[in-house]
């Protein structure tokens, strides 16, 4: 602050600033004696956060060394960033403002709400300011001291060519908007993940608790800075943040419901923090001769399974892929476990020794190798803890005349203990798919 006229008025300027925490550069307090004083005033215009130029009738008529500041201080505002607030033009009395300065929103000192203002101002400015060393906003004041009351913050550009079009406030902080935006995109593509591996609700609840915390964000960025335009900024981001989380939550809801197919992040995942996955394919058994069939107890033991619960005159087997009669199933093993003998509705239970967590299996793909196509029984498959029925997946009688892709289900819990799988090839109580009972080509068990 170069001060010259109204010196009580811009003495008081430099009391109040001080007093609230910043650190106004005021010529006739920093210079001392003997120094080269156009040296150090240009030298304090540069060191500034920002640059209060006082306005006052005399200042801009008045011609001499202060047009000189405010021309530095010119030419160090048009280095700065497009949108930061460098430059505040304050009118300390009504008086027209100068040309080269309108593109600058000014504040009126003598207005009720002129002081705050300018607060206001300095206090966006201070949460844009990177990488200063000091804990206080250095600010210059140079006494130079309108048609227009625009309702925006002191020092941001607005077009001079249309009155009243203010730069938006969230242009003077363009980190903080980018760093929020990354985080709101980073957490929607975390609930997206969430809701896909563990459940809906999971991502429901993260949503509303991400929502919880930006709304937490708002409220304390209105009770630190107490201003308007900060508030304006915190709410923008809140709100678009909002929409991401909320189109995240609706996506994994709906992808949850349309697909059964396990993620390869959670392979991947699982592998790497703790938990183990068993793939159980049937590959090792040899069913290329006849009866082109194993049972399947022996085989399943290797992995902590047994079987129980065999409907009476069943068996549960490995079953080799064939063609017979026109029908044919294909898996990378070509064997698939089900049952045979089936008289009616069949079933068998599968326990484990240890408890898991997550029990995914494939139903074999089927070829239709006749003009009749291909049949596939109704079946479903119900995981349990104990004697407690967790969810169950399954499929309705398959009647198709073209091939059958296989189709991957899962089924999680907490410490899953057996799996029932049951199969009916009846249609109005008779006889009529090829298969009797469901074709496992792989199951995959997650402790």
């Amino acid at each position: 602050m170069s001060l010259f006229r109204r010196q009580a008025a811009v003495r008081d300027l430099y009391g109040r600033l001080s007093k609230d925490g910043f650190d106004p550069w005021l010529d006739t307090e920093k210079l001392l004696p003997g120094q080269d004083w156009d040296f150090e005033i240009t030298k304090a215009v540069r060191a500034s956060d920002v640059v209060v130029v006082c306005l006052s009738q005399r200042s801009i008529t008045k011609e001499g060394y202060v047009n000189r500041e405010i021309k530095q201080a010119l030419d160090v505002a048009d280095e700065k960033p497009e949108g930061m607030i460098f430059l505040i033009p304050l009118r300390l009395e009504e008086c027209n403002v100068p040309h080269r300065l309108r593109r600058w929103h000014w504040v009126d000192l003598y207005d009720d709400q002129g002081y705050e203002k300018l607060i206001q101002a300095l206090r966006l400015r201070d949460v844009s300011n990177q990488g200063k060393d000091d804990t206080h906003s250095r600010i210059g004041l140079s006494k130079l001291s309108s048609e227009h009351d625009i309702p925006a913050v002191p020092g941001l550009a607005h077009n001079p060519y249309v009155p009243g079009v203010i730069l938006r406030a969230s242009r003077a902080v363009p980190a903080v908007r980018w760093a929020l935006g990354v985080v709101a995109i980073v957490s929607a593509a975390g609930l997206i993940v969430v809701g896909l591996e563990i459940g809906p609700l999971a991502s429901i609840l993260g949503f509303v608790v991400m929502t919880l915390a930006m709304a937490i964000l708002l409220i304390f960025a209105h009770a630190v800075r107490g201003t308007a335009e900060t508030g304006r900024l915190v709410s923008t981001v809140f709100i678009r943040s909002s929409l991401v989380l909320f189109t995240a939550g609706v996506t994994t809801v709906f992808v949850a419901a349309t697909t059964n197919k396990p993620l390869p992040l959670r392979k991947w995942l699982t592998k790497h923090i703790g938990h183990s996955e068993t793939v159980i394919n049937f590959a090792s058994e040899d069913t290329t001769g006849p009866p082109f069939w194993v049972p399947a107890d022996g085989y399943l033991r290797r992995f902590g399974i047994s079987i129980s619960d065999v409907t009476e005159n069943s068996k549960v087997v490995l079953q080799g892929d064939y063609v017979g009669g026109g029908s044919a199933f294909v898996t990378p093993s070509h064997n698939a476990l089900t049952q045979l003998e089936c008289h009616g509705p069949v079933g068998f239970t599968l326990r484990f020794d240890k408890p898991v967590s997550r029990v995914s299996f494939t139903r074999a793909g089927l070829i239709a190798g006749t003009p009749n196509g291909i049949t596939h029984p109704a079946w479903s498959v119900c995981v349990f803890n104990r004697d407690q029925r967790l969810g169950c997946k399954g499929e309705h009688i398959l009647r198709e005349f073209a091939n059958v892709p296989e189709r991957d289900f899962s089924l999680q819990g907490p410490d899953i203990t057996s799996v029932r799988v049951e199969s009916d090839f009846r249609l109005d109580g008779k006889p009529f798919t090829a298969f009797c009972a469901v074709l496992i080509q792989s199951v995959t068990l997650t402790q």
